[in-house]
């Protein structure tokens, strides 16, 4: 449904139509199933496949921190641990 405001700035009638005329909304889903998972509705069907079919390699390290944790400091360690470098 359009409403139209008419010239004459006719707010309560506007709002009387808009508050009690049935209008149909459209309700987008709270979640979505991909593969038998509950998952959020932004969730990418193949990029979710892809993360869940993911095998680390014998030389892969994963690492994973919360978000405001110090994750690039974490990073930084990891990385100087692997390189064996002393600064």
């Amino acid at each position: 449904m359009i409403y139209q405001l008419r010239a004459q700035g006719n707010w309560i009638g506007l709002l009387k139509s808009i508050l009690f005329n049935r209008m149909k909304v459209e309700h987008k889903p709270l979640y979505t199933n991909i593969d038998g998972m509950t998952l959020a509705p932004f969730c990418v069907p193949e990029v979710h496949r892809a993360a869940t079919e993911f095998k680390p390699g014998k030389d892969d390290v994963i690492v994973a921190a919360y978000p405001k944790c110090g994750c690039t400091f974490t990073l930084q360690i990891v990385s100087l641990i692997l390189r064996k470098e002393n600064r």
